[in-house]
């Protein structure tokens, strides 16, 4: 059986598409937990619509605890051998949970495509299986498009043996954080699939599409230091820094074009730059080094300037879909 977790808050407008897609699925042993983490809208009424109409669907309610807690809560409640996670605002293909489980056999991880354009889901691709090594350094090296842990299928074993879960609280970079630490744990194969099963949605008010406050940066800076902690212990990278370097050059980025001087200015006042920006130019990836390179180049200041100004106009995207 697969179990999908589901956390939601104030998800009504999208809740019954996204509910509806997963009860449509053409495998049919599998359970939905929907945590409500303190919805005061309607999403209480549309869960409740499903656990009557559906004996695989489960309502847990909590107090407003963040979408970490929630996940989390989900990971309790779970009973089966596969674990898989959907956000409240997206859908995924009919075929999604039968496909995924078709690929289980002799690997740890499950990873599939996904898409910003619903009319792409669906579609067919090969599997390559890969070495958790292999996997992890194509993330960190942002080699290829990034997984999301949307896009994963988690051995419900390999979590509970090696206590795995979201850092409570946490609310950027706790996706990132949690599968690369799974991957850390793997032994055998990830099966990566050409397969396009999810959709995601482009939702203007969600988390990730806010302006990013000096908090939320602080705790994607946190999660990455303690991914690098993990990715160092098997060997990974020589060094965990790297990781911290790699997202404190992305963030130099990131705050100039939204105009945050506050913590551009902060991010220098506790980090050692030129290291960072030297360990970045030297191991990172392309995108790492052109960032690298220009701090280099320009300088503290007249990097700000740039990216605020004309970059920042020109390009404004560059960075949004990879930092964690």
């Amino acid at each position: 059986m697969i179990s999908v977790i589901i956390p939601l808050f104030n998800a009504a407008p999208w809740l019954d598409e996204c509910l509806g897609s997963v009860a449509r699925q053409s495998h049919e042993d599998f359970e939905v937990l929907m945590v409500d983490d303190g919805s005061k809208d309607g999403s209480a009424a549309i869960c409740q619509k499903y656990v009557e109409s559906d004996k695989r669907f489960k309502y847990i309610f909590q107090e407003n605890a963040g979408v970490s807690v929630a996940r989390n809560t989900g990971l309790v409640y779970a009973q089966g051998e596969w674990i898989s996670f959907v956000d409240a605002d997206d859908k995924v293909d009919v075929d999604f949970l039968k496909t995924m489980l078709a690929h289980t056999e002799g690997v740890d991880l499950v990873s599939c495509g996904y898409t910003f354009d619903e009319s792409s889901l669906g579609q067919k691709g090969k599997e390559t299986q890969v070495s958790r090594e292999k996997f992890l350094k194509d993330i960190i090296l942002e080699r290829g498009t990034a997984p999301q842990l949307w896009s994963l299928m988690y051995k419900h074993e390999l979590i509970s043996q090696n206590d795995l879960c979201f850092t409570p609280g946490c609310i950027r970079g706790e996706d990132y954080e949690f599968y690369m630490k799974y991957l850390s744990y793997c032994q055998k194969p990830v099966s990566s699939l050409g397969y396009v099963g999810y959709y995601y949605r482009l939702n203007p008010n969600s988390v990730m599409r806010q302006r990013r406050s000096r908090t939320s940066v602080i705790m994607s800076l946190e999660a990455s230091a303690r991914v690098g902690e993990e990715v160092e212990r098997i060997g990974v990278i020589p060094d965990k820094i790297w990781l911290t370097a790699f997202s404190v050059i992305t963030f130099l980025y990131i705050m100039s074009r939204e105009h945050n001087k506050e913590v551009y200015d902060e991010l220098h006042d506790s980090y050692p730059m030129i290291s960072f920006a030297r360990i970045s130019l030297f191991h990172g990836s392309i995108r790492h080094r052109g960032a690298a390179f220009l701090y280099f180049l320009l300088g503290r200041k007249l990097f700000y300037k740039t990216i605020s100004g004309i970059l920042g106009l020109l390009r404004p995207q560059l960075y949004e879909s990879k930092v964690v």
